[in-house]
């Protein structure tokens, strides 16, 4: 009986030292993920909508954000979004990184932020989803929403 309770508490002592081991070096990563996505996001924000070029988004986007619009819509979208006019002033965007890991899937990660930015028409609200796939961060979701915007609504 003793020494099922002796190696009970070795093995109970091993996995508070995983644990341990393992939540420190998530909260290390996941600090060092929030300073590149931030700085990712920052940039991206600054060269899209500067002067609203579909190119800089294009070249940025994830495989799944590609799949998702064609060049037409893109196109048209970023005529609406040139409503707003050119950057004024940039802010720094509000967010954080994700990891998250399943038994037999791959390691996800991934970013959301959003970005306040003031344009020459006025003021808009940026919302921007990054994935990281193979150590490259990319644009996975893009959304612009302003007052500007609604009151130039395009006609279908």
């Amino acid at each position: 009986m003793r020494n099922a309770v002796y190696w009970f508490g070795i093995f109970a002592g091993s996995v508070i030292i995983a644990a341990v081991i393992g939540f420190g070096y998530l909260a290390y990563r996941g600090s060092s993920l929030d300073k590149e996505s931030r700085s990712y996001a920052n940039d991206a924000v600054l060269a899209i909508t500067s002067h609203w070029d579909v190119h800089a988004l294009t070249s940025r986007a994830s495989p799944n954000l590609t799949r998702s619009v064609n060049a037409e819509q893109l196109s048209s979208l970023f005529e609406w979004f040139a409503v707003l006019g050119p950057l004024i002033e940039g802010h720094d965007c509000i967010g954080g990184s994700s990891i998250a890991a399943f038994a037999g899937k791959p390691t996800s990660i991934t970013a959301r932020y959003v970005c306040h930015e003031k344009y020459q028409q006025g003021a808009a609200t940026i919302n921007l989803a990054l994935v990281k796939i193979d150590n490259v961060w990319m644009v996975n979701g893009f959304n612009v929403s302003s007052p500007v915007l609604l009151a130039h609504k395009p006609t279908p």
